[in-house]
């Protein structure tokens, strides 16, 4: 079995990302790290353990990167975990069992929060940002934790690695149109996540979710998980309303003293973010006519 960790600049959390990797009883596990561009000193942290590191040069996105990890994989299971993640015991165990199935396509675990540590984290923790809903009756893979048949990755022609964003969800819905095969769920395989720790940066985490959702309907336009252009107008002006009644309540919150002031302003964060990323994903997209991001997609 073959780990795979894209990462950027994270030299103060990758440590200890690898030793909880390295921690896991699996006899036969490889740990990839391929490092997409640091500046910083993530390199050098990578180098004191026991991993593979790879540098995927040529194009930066976290999707090039894995792709990069999955051609040295030595493993038939490839298992993907994201930087900023913590494995819990037994994850790569939890994991396997499932694809005792040979209908399963890949595996998905639990992302569980990381203990809060600023207000911004334990504010992300109550909404629940890495929920799967169902779309169309699509399961939805996301590469925090997931482990994935090598032979759908190679069939499938791995990410798309020119996909700024949501080429997590996009791999997973391609493995269940076009292999027909199914994603399973292994509740006990859990990676603990830390949430984005500043108000800037939750917006940024939210302006890429809906730059996502856009993107999605523009590869899938007319088929799974995607909407026309007047819902996806009518959803950015529900959520225009929203913004206003954010603000609204911040004040109302302020003349009245009442606890947790900021709340009403986070959620004017998140949902102005992921506005602002429909909206310049709608631009780049042509409203959801075109992928700008390199060969024509084709489920």
């Amino acid at each position: 079995m073959s780990v795979v960790v894209p990462v950027r600049n994270r030299q103060d959390a990758i440590g200890a990302c690898i030793e909880a990797l390295l921690a896991q009883e699996h006899a036969h596990r490889e740990i990839l790290v391929v490092d997409n561009g640091s500046t910083d000193g993530t390199r050098d942290v990578i180098q004191r353990y026991p991993v593979t590191l790879l540098v995927e040069r040529e194009i930066e996105t976290s999707y090039a990167a894995r792709n990069l990890g999955i051609r040295h994989a030595k493993g038939e299971i490839v298992a993907f975990i994201d930087s900023d993640c913590i494995a819990a015991p037994g994850w790569l165990a939890h994991l396997l069992p499932p694809f005792d199935d040979a209908n399963v396509g890949a595996v998905v675990g639990c992302i569980a929060d990381a203990p809060p540590q600023s207000l911004a984290e334990q504010f992300t923790a109550r909404i629940q940002p890495f929920a799967r809903p169902d779309c169309g009756g699509l399961k939805t893979l996301l590469t925090a934790n997931v482990a994935i048949r090598r032979n759908a990755l190679e069939r499938l022609n791995l990410f798309d690695a020119h996909l700024p964003t949501a080429g997590d969800v996009d791999l997973g819905w391609r493995i269940q149109l076009r292999l027909g095969l199914t994603i399973a769920e292994a509740p006990e395989a859990v990676v603990w996540h830390s949430h984005r720790t500043t108000m800037r940066d939750v917006f940024a985490q939210y302006r890429r979710y809906g730059a996502s959702e856009i993107l999605l309907s523009t590869l899938y336009r007319g088929g799974a998980g995607s909407l026309s252009r007047s819902q996806h107008a009518w959803r950015m002006l529900q959520q225009l309303r929203a913004c206003a009644t954010y603000i609204a309540s911040f004040f109302v919150r302020l003349l009245t003293f009442r606890r947790e002031l900021v709340w009403p302003l986070f959620l004017l964060v998140v949902e102005s973010g992921n506005l602002a990323g429909k909206i310049g994903a709608w631009i780049t997209t042509h409203g959801c006519t075109r992928n700008p991001y390199g060969r024509p997609h084709k489920t």
